[in-house]
């Protein structure tokens, strides 16, 4: 077994990579009795607030809201462990009670981006076919457009008295006293599944992923137990974790690390929606936070933005940047501007979050050594074979926070997977032979990633090719430096008989703004080609996309350096 670095060990035989971190986690029962069982009713200590209207939740309420909804579910909603349930939110105190009372429950929890328009959120009911969807009642219109039942609905806020069948929180609460005296649901499994978050994997439409309650738990202690990744005090003991958070709670990022983990540990999180860098600046200060997460194109806004001073910080201790890659100048800059170190991390919604990201020896730009008790391969692309330090392949990782698979996919699950467990990320890295860092060169999966969101390619050239001037279309991302993102970029061959102007490019626009959320819009513009390239079988050539816009950058840098001259 060769060291590399501090934290890295190679198996030259293998080709694993592990950590060399010791990692004895704590366990339990289930996720429920591993963030509140040991919780007592009346314990005060604050552990959420949100930001606009200053409304807060101590630990022991929390547990005690979990439990009379949780309560609520199975004899007023009679429904089962096992039965899924959808949470349609934002990030709110709402959120974690209608999380929690369904792990209470034994519920599956199906967890959809709020912003998801009635076509979107339609392919995630009828992939999950949840019992019942919580919303708030401002959102139930997209709801009754996807084809969901007011029978289906709970919502968050007010009391609607079973008007069309709909239930609130309110209305399900149980009192307190048969509440603390209810049991919990326990699995039988910690496999079992706990929550369906979605991702698009490696390629195609976004698939439903199966996160057990032992991934859950695994993550959660690997974080606690990766040195130097959370503030410490001098003496080595950790600080208290208080954290702000603007990144939504039904992404992997934020539901470990911004919810369960401040839960467990007794930390705080402070909700704060939207995001705007003024305030932002000001409530880190006022709020008196030390830990920071990020993601690059807020980190690239930052660094630009006047507001963003090491006053404005000066009681972060520690920042984690994540979900998308962060180029070194950036993070550097953010570090000499704000005087907050940054440390990059990767992961997937596969990984429940988080797979690297322990901080090496010194700055790097890459994304850190391997998490404990986490296994990584480096694979080389054509041949199959296991390669070394200073070689570039695709990633695979295991672990215990690799997820299950895809439900009800198991088509996509096999193709996931290697014969021996690994998860293939898609995504192609190179291991510094030096330190033992992991760094994140190119992508083999289609997946765009726009400011941390997923885009999948296939969905919005489902899109594109349903409107009536459309042949055929490919989706791909282009890199937006300012932006610190990708953008979604289309290809489009026009039918016969349509002009390939201005005109129908902003037509198109408007037809896919209207069709899907935010996050998926044309920012990357709308190219028009004689031809799509696709192969024999008919499948759309990305790779022959790709090469046309790199010899467009290449021509412009070219052009630029003559100019210079």
């Amino acid at each position: 077994m060769q060291k590399i670095g501090t934290h890295t060990r190679c198996d030259a035989d293998t080709g694993i990579y592990t950590s060399n971190v010791d990692y004895s986690p704590e366990t339990a029962s289930c996720v429920y009795e591993y963030l509140l069982g040991s919780v007592d009713f009346d314990d005060q200590q604050e552990v959420l607030r949100e930001c606009s209207g200053g409304r807060s939740i101590s630990l022991g309420r929390l547990k005690l809201d979990a439990q009379r909804l949780g309560t609520g579910l199975v004899h007023k909603c009679k429904l089962k462990p096992g039965d899924t349930v959808l949470l349609y939110l934002y990030s709110s105190i709402d959120f974690a009670v209608a999380l929690l009372a369904s792990q209470f429950a034994g519920l599956r929890v199906a967890l959809a981006n709020p912003d998801y328009l009635p076509t979107e959120l339609k392919h995630v009911y009828r992939l999950t076919k949840p019992k019942k969807v919580f919303v708030q009642s401002r959102y139930m219109h997209r709801l009754s457009k996807a084809a969901i039942g007011g029978q289906s609905v709970i919502i968050t806020d007010g009391d609607v008295a079973g008007f069309g069948g709909v239930l609130s929180i309110k209305g399900l609460m149980t009192n307190e006293a048969a509440a603390k005296q209810a049991k919990l649901h326990v699995p039988a499994d910690l496999s079992e599944t706990a929550y369906l978050p979605f991702s698009s994997g490696t390629t195609g439409l976004p698939k439903a992923v199966e996160i057990s309650h032992s991934n859950v738990i695994n993550m959660v202690e690997i974080f606690r137990h990766t040195p130097t990744l959370f503030p410490k005090h001098e003496d080595g003991s950790e600080m208290q974790f208080r954290a702000l958070n603007f990144l939504p709670f039904f992404h992997a990022y934020a539901l470990i690390l911004m919810l369960h983990y401040p839960i467990r540990t007794r930390g705080h999180t402070s909700i704060m929606r939207p995001f705007q860098p003024e305030a932002y600046c000001r409530l880190a200060a006022d709020l008196n936070v030390n830990f920071l997460t990020l993601v690059p194109p807020v980190l690239t806004l930052l660094t630009k933005h006047p507001d963003a001073t090491p006053e404005a910080f000066r009681s972060v201790k520690q920042a984690i940047c994540g979900a998308a890659p962060l180029d070194f100048e950036t993070q550097h800059a953010f570090t000499q501007k704000t005087g907050v170190p940054v440390q990059q991390a990767f992961g997937m919604t596969e990984t429940t979050v988080g797979a690297l990201g322990l901080p090496g020896d010194e700055p790097s730009g890459s994304v850190g050594c391997l998490y404990p008790a986490t296994k990584a391969r480096i694979r080389d692309v054509q041949s199959g074979k296991h390669l070394g330090p200073g070689q570039r392949g695709e990633l695979l990782i295991q672990g215990p926070q690799v997820c299950k698979g895809y439900y009800g996919n198991p088509t996509a699950t096999r193709d996931t997977f290697t014969e021996d467990g690994y998860l293939r990320t898609g995504d192609i890295a190179i291991v510094n032979p030096r330190t033992g860092e992991f760094s994140i060169v190119d992508r083999l999966k289609e997946l765009i990633k726009y400011k941390g969101f997923q885009v999948a390619p296939a969905e919005l050239e489902g899109v594109l090719v349903s409107h009536p001037a459309i042949a055929a279309a490919a989706v791909v991302g282009v890199y937006d430096k300012q932006q610190g993102t990708e953008l979604p970029l289309a290809f489009v061959e026009l039918k016969a008989g349509h002009a390939k102007d201005a005109k129908v490019a902003k037509d198109i626009d408007s037809f896919v703004r209207a069709k899907v959320s935010h996050h998926k819009y044309l920012r990357g513009g709308i190219r028009f080609l004689d031809k799509i390239p696709v192969s024999a079988s008919g499948k759309i050539l990305r790779k022959e996309i790709r090469k046309l816009l790199s010899a467009e950058v290449q021509s412009k840098q070219s052009t630029g350096e003559k100019a210079r001259l």
